[in-house]
């Protein structure tokens, strides 16, 4: 991951990371401030040589190694042993010592005994203690053999301001380092989450240009594209697609498959509003319906009387080209539904077969969309995508899985099949399309939208016979 990329990460996810700096903080301050307050006193003793020396540089240099060895020796549980008996209460020799710091003070003659407690008379009383006590041991037990003394330089003294718990610091400390924890959970949280993110972030992984961004749509409104009701925000987005297919590259695109890496992620939906709306340039527009596992096309058109003749047809007993496309009650739109359903979908769609339909409507109509199934299905996308060359990809933003995105346009490239770009699907409208067809200003029979299909039965339609091939 590079700096940016990281950086981009960082700031999508600056939730996590905020809502951990401020729980993290907030948390290690109050429950700081509730632990036991612990006071600190000091005292000091003197550690005199009484051995004569030639000059006052040796006496104070052995005065200095005699320090340093009753500060050590100021250690001993002999000692904690006898300053705890002479202690109100039961702290024993252990946790007294637990309590205790013992530090000559470099280049001088004095021992530095703290003392902690809970509370600032406890601690004073320690420290005096402990230091009475031991200037007594030293006299009785050691003076003899170090000619050594030792008395008490200064009494215990305390600030009456607790040595710790120190909540501002303890929070300062915490509030640098759950910076770096919140930052490492939103790493972790980028990574496991199997969501799409906006679709700049979606362009460049997949190294795709965003080709057009469908607004989502309740049931309700769904149900009446297909019924004949106008949504012209939803229509407006394909348009817009239809404008960056015409400029996508310097020859005109006329094929291409519509594919999605799941099912429900509205490809077929796509592929009928991509053809209305070029169906408003055209003369002829051809949708090729290849899902055989779950056709859905025929009915959405209306085109479900029994028999209809489609996919399945011509490629297992070669039926006509023209007896397998069929008239919608969309204008300029027709359909190849798939048919009856194979038993095995990927064998019927052989690679020469599979041209040999693209090629016959391609020579019929001005624009052919083949709806394929979604490539997880199997390997039907990949044969479709590598005859017909050009893919454009939906992606559904609420629905569709990173990995499994991923994934389906890796097995498209390696079918070298040519990536026009994607489509987002389900994103939330736009102002610019939200504001234009809001009703203000705008006149509402400005384009056609998807219309009821005509409840009488389906006929076959012929070669076209007249008027130019339109491009888009």
């Amino acid at each position: 991951m590079s700096s940016d990329q990281l950086l981009i990460t960082l700031w999508r996810r600056k939730w996590i990371i905020a809502l951990t700096v401020i729980v993290a903080t907030t948390a290690s301050y109050f429950l700081s401030a509730e632990l036991p307050k612990v006071y600190s006193a000091r005292a000091t003793l003197f550690v005199g040589d009484r051995v004569s020396v030639n000059n006052d540089f040796e006496a104070i240099q052995s005065a200095q190694v005699l320090a340093k060895t009753y500060a050590e020796l100021i250690q001993s549980r002999n000692v904690a042993t006898q300053v705890a008996e002479a202690l109100p209460g039961d702290l024993g020799p252990g946790r007294l010592l637990g309590r205790m710091t013992f530090r000559p003070v470099r280049e001088t003659q004095l021992i530095v005994v703290e003392a902690e407690g809970p509370s600032p008379g406890a601690a004073t009383t320690i420290a005096d203690t402990y230091a009475s006590v031991f200037a007594s041991y030293a006299a009785t037990r050691l003076e003899a053999q170090t000619n050594g003394k030792v008395s008490i330089a200064d009494r215990a003294q305390t600030s009456g301001v607790p040595i710790r718990p120190q909540p501002k610091l303890y929070a300062a400390i915490v509030f640098v380092l759950s910076f770096f924890l919140g930052a490492a959970v939103a790493l972790l949280r980028d990574r496991l989450d199997t969501r799409l993110r906006s679709e700049d972030d979606l362009s460049t992984a997949l190294g795709l240009p965003v080709l057009g961004r469908v607004p989502a749509l309740s049931r309700r409104q769904s149900r009446a594209i297909v019924q004949g009701f106008r949504e012209q925000p939803f229509l407006e987005a394909f348009r817009v697609l239809r404008t960056n297919l015409a400029f996508l590259s310097q020859e005109p695109i006329s094929r291409l498959v519509v594919a999605s890496s799941s099912p429900s992620e509205g490809k077929s939906t796509s592929a009928m509003a991509l053809a209305q709306v070029l169906g408003e340039q055209t003369n002829r527009v051809v949708v090729i319906e290849c899902d055989l596992r779950r056709p859905s096309l025929a009915t959405s058109y209306g085109l479900d009387r029994w028999p209809l003749a489609g996919v399945t047809q011509y490629l297992a007993v070669g039926e006509a080209f023209e007896n397998v496309v069929h008239k919608t009650s969309v204008p300029s739109v027709y359909l190849v539904p798939a048919g009856a359903v194979p038993p095995n979908p990927s064998t019927l769609l052989s690679e020469e077969g599979v041209k040999r339909l693209v090629d016959d409507a391609c020579n019929w109509a001005d624009f052919v969309i083949v709806d394929s199934p979604p490539v997880s299905a199997g390997a039907d996308t990949s044969i479709l995508a590598h005859v017909v060359g050009n893919v454009l990809f939906v992606v559904n933003r609420r629905r569709s899985a990173r990995s499994k995105v991923f994934d389906a346009v890796a097995r498209l490239r390696q079918a070298e099949a040519t990536m026009a770009g994607f489509v987002m699907n389900e994103v939330p409208a736009g102002e610019s399309y939200d504001y234009y067809y809001s009703g203000k200003g705008h006149d509402n029979g400005a384009a056609p939208s998807v219309v009821a299909p005509s409840s009488g039965r389906s006929t076959a339609v012929g070669r076209k016979t007249g008027g130019a091939r339109k491009s888009t």
